[in-house]
């Protein structure tokens, strides 16, 4: 069986006064890449490990119809320049290929 290629972005979520909820910023993005794994199961497990509970699939739109390709985890993460903490989430998604990358050039 293949080794799986996923994406690993990790955001740090931020309380926002009066009725914003949440903010995120996005501090890693690991790109596309092949993993160890050959199945769903052990990406699953290796975000568990690393990145905390899940809390939610990641799902987009294919033909009208949601397909889950991937997981998001939460754990508390201490600030590296002081001893507060902040929430973090990371977003994996699990991709069939690498992605096509294009170049355009609008000349003047």
């Amino acid at each position: 069986m293949d080794n799986l290629l996923i994406q690993e972005e990790v955001l740090q979520v931020s309380d926002l006064p009066e009725n914003c909820k949440y903010s995120r910023i996005l501090t890693f993005d690991s790109g596309v890449y092949e993993t160890i794994f050959t199945t769903r199961m052990q990406v699953y497990k290796y975000g568990l490990k690393t990145y905390g509970r899940c809390i939610s699939k990641v799902y987009v739109d294919i033909d009208s119809k949601s397909k889950s390709i991937g997981y998001v985890f939460q754990k508390m993460v201490k600030y590296e320049d002081c001893n507060k903490t902040y929430l973090q989430e990371t977003w994996i998604t699990i991709h069939k290929s690498l992605p096509v990358k294009s170049i355009t050039y609008n000349y003047a």
